[in-house]
């Protein structure tokens, strides 16, 4: 027999009170009991639109009388949802279903949620399940390929995580591209079309001789759910987008490891900085790229709009010519200036990349050509 609730009622804390005593009372007085069975037995879609009133079902059963709390959780592990369940019956399957919106009825954003399900029976005892306490959240490396000729990336996620990709030159060359930040993805076979070049199309990065696909992947917990379809495309972390002193979340005492309660410890997209480079001491424009002399400078400037963020996270900025280290800056501000010692570079274009990184792990990249003046 199954248990249906499509739209469970939140339940106050009063009538939850009054409820569970009366049931005591007939039960007889309070006797602690042996941990009890609680078993998810399917939960489905794993992904699903919630702006095409699509529902996730999570199908579960308690092996004695008494209720459950539902709670959602975003990847940073504060809650998105809690739904009460009144009663559920031993041994019968109760259907709890989520419609992808939070407890203020907004629709939450485009990235994936794990769930708790906390049982209690008659007589008072608890159990639950949660995903977190067998989590190990390390990082490990993917492989990634790239067919030139059919222009696409393929990979294979063994187990549901969270996914980054990035194009770069090895031997301590520079990054290149992001083509996947940190990105969930359910179990399975992946590919998706790349044309070879970095975003502005500057660098064809599959030509260069010592060119690189970096990747990382983090587990996410069982049984998670991912929500795609967002009517704005919005796709930042729940408890990035409002404040999170109005929002509950877990314990870090909850986590099999204290790290992933850390903020910094599961990453997410837009983390990385905004930024833009102009060239100092032009000299000259040819074919629209512009010409330095024996001497050259940039002067790099963080997007306004997350300038104060990731300044109070720190950042370094790293400097390249022709894909090789030439300077950096540890501790990077905006505006920062760079000055470059041209003389040893033959005439004729190169290349001038500038990688930014934050100690929170988030990286920009971004590469311009320019024409060194021949003596």
């Amino acid at each position: 027999m199954e248990t249906l609730l499509i739209a469970p009622r939140m339940v106050t804390k009063s009538m939850t009170a009054i409820f569970w005593f009366m049931l005591s009372m007939l039960a007889g007085p309070v006797v602690a009991g042996p941990a009890f069975k609680l078993d998810v037995i399917e939960v489905a879609p794993r992904q699903f639109k919630p702006s095409g009133n699509e529902q996730a079902q999570i199908k579960f059963r308690s092996e004695r009388d008494g209720q459950a709390i539902v709670r959602f959780y975003d990847r940073r592990a504060y809650q998105v949802r809690e739904v009460a369940v009144e009663h559920i019956a031993a041994n019968e399957t109760v259907t709890v279903a989520w419609n992808g919106k939070d407890d203020q009825a907004r629709l939450v954003p485009n990235e994936a949620y794990f769930f708790t399900i906390e049982a209690t029976d008659i007589q008072g005892n608890r159990v639950e399940f949660d995903p977190t306490t067998t989590l190990k959240p390390r990082f490990a490396p993917m492989v990634v390929n790239y067919d030139s000729d059919q222009q696409k990336l393929s990979f294979t996620v063994d187990q549901d995580s969270v996914l980054d990709v990035r194009s770069g030159v090895s031997d301590g060359g520079p990054l290149l591209a992001k083509l996947v930040e940190w990105k969930p993805f359910l179990q399975g076979a992946y590919s998706m079309p790349w044309d070879g070049w970095d975003k502005a199309h500057t660098v064809n990065a599959v030509s260069l001789p010592n060119h690189q696909l970096y990747s990382q992947i983090q587990p996410l917990p069982a049984n998670s759910i991912l929500t795609i379809g967002h009517p704005e495309g919005q796709d930042d972390i729940y408890s990035l987008i409002y404040p999170q002193n109005s929002l509950k979340r877990k314990s870090a005492t909850d986590f099999a490891d204290q790290r992933y309660s850390q903020a910094d410890a599961s990453p997410y997209k837009h983390l990385s900085p905004v930024f833009d480079f102009d060239f100092n001491d032009v000299i000259a424009t040819e074919r629209d790229l512009p010409v330095l002399g024996g001497k050259g400078s940039i002067t790099l400037r963080l997007q306004e709009s997350i300038k104060q963020r990731v300044t109070e996270t720190r950042y370094e900025i790293l400097v390249f010519v022709d894909y090789k280290f030439v300077t950096e800056i540890e501790e990077g501000r905006s505006p920062a200036k760079l000055n470059i010692d041209m003389a040893s570079l033959a005439g004729g274009e190169h290349i001038f990349t500038v990688n930014l990184v934050t100690l929170q792990g988030g990286l920009a990249t971004l590469s311009k050509r320019f024409i060194k003046k021949t003596d």
